[in-house]
């Protein structure tokens, strides 16, 4: 990911990728290590890639299981359910 000390980020290999494919390799790399992740606007999210990142995340939500916790009303459920599909 970029910061703001070093605005190219810390692998300039890695540079072409999307949000999503960072965020990806960080999760799989870092998995239990990390508990959160901190996304800056508009240097990580932007108009310009917001939406494929939240896309490429809903894709691999449980939409039923996602949409019963709404109805419940059952944020902690909900939050999980995006968590699981980020690899949390």
């Amino acid at each position: 990911m970029v910061t703001r000390f070093v605005p190219g980020g810390y692998q300039p290999q890695h540079a072409g990728e999307s949000t999503a494919e960072k965020v990806r390799r960080a999760v799989a790399g870092l998995g239990a290590l990390m508990d959160d992740y901190e996304f800056h606007y508009p240097q990580e999210l932007s108009p310009k890639n917001q939406w494929q990142f939240i896309d490429a995340v809903a894709s691999r939500v449980d939409g039923a299981a996602l949409h019963a916790a709404q109805q419940r009303k059952d944020a902690v459920a909900a939050y999980e359910l995006v968590y699981a599909a980020l690899g949390a």
